[in-house]
């Protein structure tokens, strides 16, 4: 059974929003562009999330995907990236 990539995408973000204190999703491209969102995400955030992404990869010298979070007093998001998208988590504390 063959899924296009937007479905998988989907429903990743379908299965990573049913996680506890989850409220929000964001994937962008390579560039920083929107590939899906859901929840409560910022709409101007997929350009930052991908610029720390990167910053980040730049600084940590592990050799492998760095993982970012943000927190403050209400929320805690945190970033990923691979080889095809970054991905943000959005979280309520």
């Amino acid at each position: 059974f063959f899924l296009p990539m937007e479905a998988k995408l989907e429903h990743a973000i379908s299965n990573i929003m049913s996680q506890p204190d989850v409220v929000g999703v964001l994937c962008t491209d390579s560039n920083g562009l929107c590939l899906a969102a859901s929840g409560k995400v910022p709409a101007k955030s997929s350009g930052y999330i991908r610029s720390l992404a990167l910053r980040t990869k730049e600084v940590a010298e592990s050799g492998g995907e760095p993982l970012v979070a943000v927190e403050n007093e209400t929320t805690k998001i945190l970033i990923t990236e691979n080889e095809e998208m970054t991905v943000a988590i959005f979280k309520s504390k």
